[in-house]
């Protein structure tokens, strides 16, 4: 019955916290992953809002990985939405080294969905979690998705990827930034919309120590 699937869907994260580890891995989580791929959307979502739960507590799960990466390729924008809401919490959860070696090449496909909103909270999302991702597999991945997709036509998407590549530039070598980003942090200056603008001005003050104040006279005279 639809009804007590939804519920099911809904509570399964509160029931699991109290069970074995054997029972969590042997009955709860093959379980919940059958609710994921529910026939009903609502109860699939109601399910999918209950990933990064699972997650903490299992980390080391296949199913859960694998849960994960066919929500991110969901038919429905709600589904794929709501695991770009939790992108922050699934990488915690799975922590450094699975997320960044089994499931970051496929989060970072939500950063060039189809819809905007998946877009905005995808990136968003990636913004508070830079620190815990290799550097190598966010420089592999993750950042050239970023430079790729910085002239969207979404504003509310360009604001999210100037603050993540002012955030990322903690992560990178003075080069790697002058190189990499420092251009494409000048180009937005001069978008269209005074929120970006405002997001990279705001960003490049608080990296000026990596960024050195020759950017900012730079950025002056292109602008």
């Amino acid at each position: 019955m639809p009804m007590v699937r939804k519920a099911a869907a809904s509570n399964i994260g509160k029931f699991a916290k109290n069970v074995e580890d054997e029972i969590l891995e042997g009955e709860i989580i093959p379980n919940y992953a059958e609710l994921t791929q529910d026939e009903h959307d609502n109860i699939k979502l109601a399910a999918t809002e209950k990933i990064h739960e699972f997650i903490e507590l299992a980390p080391s799960s296949k199913i859960l990985l694998k849960v994960t990466k066919e929500a991110i390729s969901d038919k429905s924008w709600k589904i794929r939405h709501c695991i770009a809401k939790q992108i922050n919490q699934i990488i915690k959860g799975f922590g450094k080294k699975i997320a960044s070696n089994h499931i970051l090449d496929d989060l970072t496909t939500l950063l060039k969905d189809q819809e905007g909103e998946v877009r905005q909270e995808a990136v968003h999302s990636f913004t508070k979690c830079l620190n815990l991702l290799d550097k190598k597999k966010l420089e592999l991945y993750l950042l050239p998705t970023l430079k790729e997709t910085y002239k969207d036509d979404y504003a509310n998407y360009k604001e999210g990827v100037a603050q993540s590549l002012c955030e990322v530039c903690s992560l990178l070598d003075d080069d790697e930034i002058n190189v990499s980003i420092t251009p494409i942090l000048i180009e937005m200056l001069k978008d269209d919309s005074s929120i970006v603008k405002i997001t990279v001005l705001e960003g490049l003050v608080k990296m000026s120590e990596h960024l050195g104040v020759k950017i900012f006279d730079q950025t002056l005279i292109d602008c």
